[in-house]
């Protein structure tokens, strides 16, 4: 016995599509290219607002609550608080926090690197693994930040972005992730400002 299944054409742009307001308006709002929101719920949910990791990170956008939603939360309420998971899988609050941790990584962690693209590939590496984990795999120490930025102006965006996919202090989870980011977020340029 077979079953044939007719697949949904198109079916990530529609899944998209259910989330492009929220996330139209928290990019303008936060200064972060919509395609890099949309790329990163791609890259880290497939567009599954109930998603779940081991870690665990939740929703959309897969939010730490001990780390990248604590920071996002503190930045736009002033409060510093653990969200709960409820909190998380809410669609609008997981887009509004995790745009909003994008912007705080490129504004305030790797404010400094001059070229957007490769900001683009720091920044996801940071929203992935870490922002210690992306200044150690430039220096060898996770507190030699404006040595790392420094290292990072020198090089081409190119050159940042093999060191990104090769480096021996990256895990595999994080040499993929800034790949799957920069592909993914590319369906989206269509939505930029």
């Amino acid at each position: 016995v077979s079953v044939t299944i007719k697949m949904v054409p198109r079916h990530l742009e529609k899944r998209a599509q259910r989330y492009k307001k929220d996330v139209l308006k928290d990019a303008k709002r936060f200064n972060v290219l919509a395609s890099h929101v949309l790329g990163t719920i791609q890259t880290e949910s497939y567009f599954n607002p109930l998603a779940i990791s081991h870690v665990p990170a939740y929703g959309l956008m897969q939010i730490v609550p001990s780390s990248g939603g604590k920071d996002a939360y503190h930045a736009l309420t002033g409060k510093k608080r653990l969200l709960p998971p409820p909190y998380l899988y809410n669609a609008k609050n997981n887009i509004e926090l995790g745009t909003k941790y994008i912007q705080i990584i490129k504004e305030r962690y790797l404010a400094g690197i001059t070229n957007k693209e490769s900001l683009f590939y720091c920044t996801a590496t940071s929203y992935n693994a870490g922002i210690g984990t992306l200044i150690k795999s430039f220096t060898g120490s996770y507190k030699k930040r404006k040595e790392a930025i420094r290292i990072i102006n020198s090089m081409t965006p190119d050159e940042v972005y093999n060191h990104l996919r090769t480096s021996k202090r990256l895990t595999k989870e994080a040499k993929n992730y800034v790949k799957k980011l920069r592909n993914y977020s590319k369906n989206y340029l269509k939505w930029d400002l």
